[in-house]
């Protein structure tokens, strides 16, 4: 297995010490904040999001549309698009339930296809185009 962190928290100097202490530098990949987060797509099986508050996870959705399962904290905005047929939204802050879902999600190929399919039909609820197409209907009754 293969983590590769991206982005920089508080706690990401405290993750590569425990990276180091544990002889995982080989299997982590501390890439830092990036602009574009697509290219690491196609290297992800599953997109882990630990954030503790996120008013609109729109890496989720990026995830979801390139037919990623994601797994997540409940950043409160999460919860407004996260479900158990979309992907895994967990509730408290334990790297042992985290674990246990992903293991559950890598070894069980149902599931995993299940959460990649429903995770692209979610994501594109939240297309641009939709939202534009909608807002342009508006519009057009507000001025009739």
């Amino acid at each position: 297995a293969k983590i590769i962190f991206l982005g920089d928290g508080p706690e990401i100097k405290n993750v590569k010490k425990i990276a180091k202490s544990l002889r995982l530098l080989n299997n982590v990949d501390f890439i830092g904040n990036v602009h574009d987060i697509r290219p690491y797509f196609s290297k992800s099986n599953i997109l882990l999001h630990t954030a503790n508050y996120e008013p609109f996870g729109l890496v989720l959705l990026e995830a979801m549309a390139s037919g990623i399962p994601v797994i997540t904290l409940d950043g409160k905005g999460n919860r407004d698009f996260i479900n158990k047929k979309n992907g895994i939204l967990i509730f408290e802050e334990n790297p042992k339930i985290f674990s246990e879902r992903i293991i559950e999600v890598f070894e069980n190929k149902e599931k995993y296809q299940m959460l990649s399919r429903n995770g692209k039909v979610t994501a594109k609820e939240f297309d641009i185009k939709k939202y534009v197409d909608d807002l342009m209907k508006v519009y057009l009754t507000a001025t009739k």
